[in-house]
């Protein structure tokens, strides 16, 4: 019955971080001990901020697990931003390795939760680099998390959704699970689960095949309630700061048209289809789903061609834009007070708040002249995605005992 479903088993590891000259620790401060993570900051001041989100299970701040995800996506997208100009913060989860300590059960969290660490991130990387806000960068399950932070926008500069998905998880598992024919033993089971889970009601395991317990086992089922309770399309639709959408066309966990329904929901968002690219950025040239499993274990193997330059050239245009809307200092007139005193009684003048720029109304356009075209209208769209494998990631320091997560994206 392995063929029916891969999960993800979490094993203990013990993984350093060695800070680069262009690497160091960055802490926050978790609910009982430090949220940890790694800053990487080209030698320009300035630089604009990227938090990374990581995705979900065990993924560590580099983007890896220990039982086969070793793509180090996460790594090589801060190099890459780097070499931009542009600063990213990768984090370990509360609760896991480096961030162990930031709460005493790693497996009772909520999305909530993780939002709520994007806040205090956020506002520990403006104290360390004097940022007027951050970018936050959601992959895959880090996708909704940001979209659930950034519902109480400040000090948020904008978002950018990588491999996320656009439709509620219940809708995506069973999508993936109907796919797969060899999961037709134990389809109506599951389906029958993730009903009730939905309904926010906990599931009996004592008669349920040993295939699905990695994912309905009850230590979880309190974080797949909070997750299951979430529309991302809603939730997108009122953000007002600039969005990038990057999605992969050969993405097996996550659709093209999920990423269309963010973009249905919010038309100022700007959607990237990347081509020959899969979930976790690496280039698939086939529909081979095991040759496209196979690059997740390969952190050898670069980022695909477009992905840095579609978030380097997304942020640098949202930055222009939002320099163009703020007034020039320099070209207001001021006549001296015997030439021209206020009038007080006058209704016309503009307060010193209207002449803020309005940063919600920022949309950042990519350069036009640089693939991928993020114009979005004429991408191709792939097939639905096929049952994704449960890959999680390695995390680094991890000091309480292993759990066990389930993979959805």
């Amino acid at each position: 019955m392995r063929s029916l479903i891969t999960f993800v088993f979490l094993a203990a590891l013990s993984v350093s971080f060695r800070a680069t000259a262009a690497e160091s620790l960055i802490q926050a401060q978790g609910p009982k001990g430090p949220l940890v993570g790694t800053m990487r900051a080209p030698a320009s001041p300035n630089a604009p901020v990227v938090l990374i989100v990581p995705g979900s299970g065990p993924v560590d701040r580099d983007g890896n697990n220990p039982v086969g995800l070793q793509a180090s996506t996460y790594r090589l997208l801060a190099e890459g931003l780097e070499t931009r100009g542009i600063a990213s913060v990768r984090i370990d989860k509360r609760g896991l390795y480096g961030s162990h300590a930031a709460v005493s059960d790693a497996n009772a969290v909520t999305i909530n939760d993780y939002a709520a660490d994007v806040h205090t991130w956020a506002s520990a990387i403006r104290d360390r680099t004097g940022a007027a806000c951050v970018w936050v960068l959601g992959h895959s399950e880090g996708g909704l998390v940001a979209l659930v932070a950034a519902q109480d926008p400040v000090d948020i500069c904008g978002l950018i959704l990588v491999s996320a998905a656009g439709r509620p998880l219940g809708d995506v598992l069973r999508e993936q699970l109907k796919s797969n024919p060899a999961n037709a033993p134990v389809l109506d089971q599951a389906l029958t689960a993730i009903a009730q889970l939905e309904a926010r009601k906990r599931v009996d395991t004592s008669t349920m095949h040993p295939a699905l317990l990695p994912l309905f086992r009850p230590e979880v089922q309190g974080f797949v309630i909070n997750e299951l309770s979430f529309d991302p399309a809603q939730l997108v639709a009122p953000f007002r700061k600039p969005v990038l959408i990057v999605q992969g066309n050969r993405d097996i966990q996550v659709a093209v048209a999920d990423a269309e329904r963010l973009q249905q929901a919010l038309p100022a968002a700007k959607l990237a289809i990347l081509p020959d690219t899969n979930h976790v950025l690496k280039t698939v040239s086939s529909d081979d789903r095991t040759a496209n499993i196979a690059t997740y274990a390969d952190p050898r193997l670069p980022l695909a061609p477009g992905a840095v330059d579609a978030i380097a050239n997304f942020i640098a245009s949202a930055a222009q834009s939002d320099a163009e809307k703020k007034p020039d200092a320099k070209s207001v007139s001021r006549q001296p007070d015997e030439e021209k005193k206020p009038d007080l009684k006058s209704d016309s003048r503009q307060s010193d708040e209207e002449k803020k720029p309005d940063i919600k109304s920022v949309s950042g356009q990519p350069d036009e002249g640089k693939k991928p075209d993020l114009k979005s209208d004429s991408h191709q769209s792939s097939k639905k995605s096929a049952p994704k494998s449960k890959y999680g990631s390695r995390e680094p320091n991890r000091k309480s005992r292993p759990i066990v997560w389930p993979r959805f994206t």
